[in-house]
Protein backbone atom coordinates (compact mmCIF):
# COMPACT_ATOMS: atom_id res chain seq x y z
CA UNK A 1 0.00 0.00 0.00
CA UNK A 2 1.46 3.16 -0.83
CA UNK A 3 1.28 6.29 1.84
CA UNK A 4 -0.27 9.44 1.67
CA UNK A 5 2.40 11.87 0.80
CA UNK A 6 0.67 15.62 1.84
CA UNK A 7 3.25 17.47 -0.66
CA UNK A 8 0.73 16.10 -3.56
CA UNK A 9 -2.69 16.46 -5.26
CA UNK A 10 -5.12 13.97 -3.92
CA UNK A 11 -7.81 12.84 -6.16
CA UNK A 12 -11.00 11.37 -4.21
CA UNK A 13 -12.69 9.28 -6.87
CA UNK A 14 -16.56 9.20 -5.56
CA UNK A 15 -18.29 6.01 -6.81
CA UNK A 16 -21.96 6.90 -7.19
CA UNK A 17 -23.93 6.29 -4.28
CA UNK A 18 -20.84 5.19 -2.14
CA UNK A 19 -21.18 7.86 0.92
CA UNK A 20 -20.16 10.76 -1.30
CA UNK A 21 -22.53 13.58 -0.02
CA UNK A 22 -21.99 12.09 3.84
CA UNK A 23 -17.99 12.23 3.11
CA UNK A 24 -17.76 15.56 1.28
CA UNK A 25 -17.64 18.23 3.89
CA UNK A 26 -15.62 16.00 6.35
CA UNK A 27 -12.79 15.74 3.90
CA UNK A 28 -13.20 19.30 2.44
CA UNK A 29 -12.70 20.70 5.97
CA UNK A 30 -9.52 18.75 5.82
CA UNK A 31 -8.57 20.37 2.59
CA UNK A 32 -9.85 23.25 3.46
CA UNK A 33 -9.51 26.35 1.05
CA UNK A 34 -8.33 23.61 -1.72
CA UNK A 35 -10.54 21.05 -2.58
CA UNK A 36 -12.32 21.20 -6.05
CA UNK A 37 -15.61 19.60 -7.31
CA UNK A 38 -15.54 17.24 -10.40
CA UNK A 39 -19.06 16.04 -11.26
CA UNK A 40 -20.38 16.54 -14.57
CA UNK A 41 -23.44 18.48 -15.01
CA UNK A 42 -26.10 16.70 -16.72
CA UNK A 43 -28.66 19.57 -16.27
CA UNK A 44 -26.40 22.16 -18.38
CA UNK A 45 -24.92 19.08 -20.33
CA UNK A 46 -21.18 20.49 -19.33
CA UNK A 47 -17.80 18.78 -18.52
CA UNK A 48 -16.12 19.62 -14.76
CA UNK A 49 -14.05 22.23 -15.14
CA UNK A 50 -9.99 21.13 -15.80
CA UNK A 51 -8.21 22.33 -13.06
CA UNK A 52 -4.71 23.59 -13.37
CA UNK A 53 -3.37 21.67 -10.08
CA UNK A 54 0.13 23.40 -10.67
CA UNK A 55 -1.21 26.34 -10.11
CA UNK A 56 -3.60 25.36 -7.67
CA UNK A 57 -0.75 23.34 -5.08
CA UNK A 58 1.84 26.99 -5.30
CA UNK A 59 -1.44 28.91 -4.04
CA UNK A 60 -2.69 26.91 -1.17
CA UNK A 61 -0.63 23.57 -1.13
CA UNK A 62 -1.67 20.24 -2.67
CA UNK A 63 -5.60 20.18 -4.00
CA UNK A 64 -7.74 17.56 -3.74
CA UNK A 65 -9.92 17.11 -6.40
CA UNK A 66 -12.96 14.74 -5.44
CA UNK A 67 -15.92 13.83 -7.91
CA UNK A 68 -17.17 10.96 -10.53
CA UNK A 69 -14.44 10.45 -12.99
CA UNK A 70 -15.60 8.63 -15.64
CA UNK A 71 -13.30 7.68 -18.79
CA UNK A 72 -16.09 6.32 -20.60
CA UNK A 73 -17.86 9.58 -21.01
CA UNK A 74 -14.43 11.61 -21.33
CA UNK A 75 -14.11 12.76 -18.03
CA UNK A 76 -11.81 10.04 -16.65
CA UNK A 77 -8.44 10.61 -14.74
CA UNK A 78 -6.05 10.00 -17.24
CA UNK A 79 -8.40 12.67 -19.19
CA UNK A 80 -8.04 15.22 -16.86
CA UNK A 81 -5.20 14.63 -14.35
CA UNK A 82 -2.74 12.22 -15.70
CA UNK A 83 0.31 13.61 -13.61
CA UNK A 84 -1.64 12.12 -10.01
CA UNK A 85 -0.58 9.38 -8.33
CA UNK A 86 -2.62 9.59 -5.61
CA UNK A 87 -6.44 8.31 -4.59
CA UNK A 88 -8.92 7.61 -2.07
CA UNK A 89 -12.40 6.33 -2.82
CA UNK A 90 -15.27 4.39 -0.78
CA UNK A 91 -16.30 1.30 -1.89
CA UNK A 92 -20.05 0.02 -0.95
CA UNK A 93 -21.51 -3.38 -0.92
CA UNK A 94 -22.85 -3.51 -4.70
CA UNK A 95 -26.11 -4.89 -3.96
CA UNK A 96 -26.52 -2.14 -1.09
CA UNK A 97 -25.52 0.34 -4.47
CA UNK A 98 -28.01 -1.31 -6.58
CA UNK A 99 -30.82 -0.51 -4.30
CA UNK A 100 -29.82 2.88 -3.35
CA UNK A 101 -29.23 3.55 -7.28
CA UNK A 102 -32.63 2.46 -7.84
CA UNK A 103 -34.63 4.61 -5.45
CA UNK A 104 -32.54 7.94 -6.17
CA UNK A 105 -33.12 7.31 -9.52
CA UNK A 106 -36.80 7.26 -8.64
CA UNK A 107 -37.24 10.20 -6.74
CA UNK A 108 -35.41 12.35 -8.89
CA UNK A 109 -35.28 11.10 -12.93
CA UNK A 110 -38.41 14.08 -13.59
CA UNK A 111 -35.77 16.88 -13.07
CA UNK A 112 -33.80 15.68 -15.84
CA UNK A 113 -30.26 15.78 -14.18
CA UNK A 114 -29.57 12.08 -14.16
CA UNK A 115 -30.44 9.66 -16.95
CA UNK A 116 -33.50 7.01 -16.33
CA UNK A 117 -32.34 3.83 -17.29
CA UNK A 118 -35.18 2.10 -15.02
CA UNK A 119 -38.04 3.03 -16.85
CA UNK A 120 -40.87 1.19 -15.05
CA UNK A 121 -38.69 -2.12 -13.66
CA UNK A 122 -39.45 -2.77 -10.10
CA UNK A 123 -36.80 -2.85 -7.72
CA UNK A 124 -35.82 -7.07 -8.47
CA UNK A 125 -35.55 -6.34 -12.51
CA UNK A 126 -33.69 -3.49 -11.54
CA UNK A 127 -31.19 -5.64 -9.45
CA UNK A 128 -31.06 -8.34 -11.67
CA UNK A 129 -30.72 -6.65 -15.45
CA UNK A 130 -29.35 -2.76 -14.31
CA UNK A 131 -25.87 -1.82 -14.57
CA UNK A 132 -23.29 -0.85 -11.75
CA UNK A 133 -21.38 1.93 -12.86
CA UNK A 134 -18.66 0.89 -10.21
CA UNK A 135 -15.87 0.39 -12.98
CA UNK A 136 -16.71 3.12 -15.34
Amino acid sequence: MRHFDPSQPLIFIHVPKTAGNSVRETVFSWFEGRSYRHYYDAAKQTMPPRRDLTQLGAQHGPPLIMGHFNKRRGFGIQDYYPQVSQFLTILRDPLEMHVSRFHYTRRVRKTGAIHDDIGDSDLDAHINTGHLNMLE
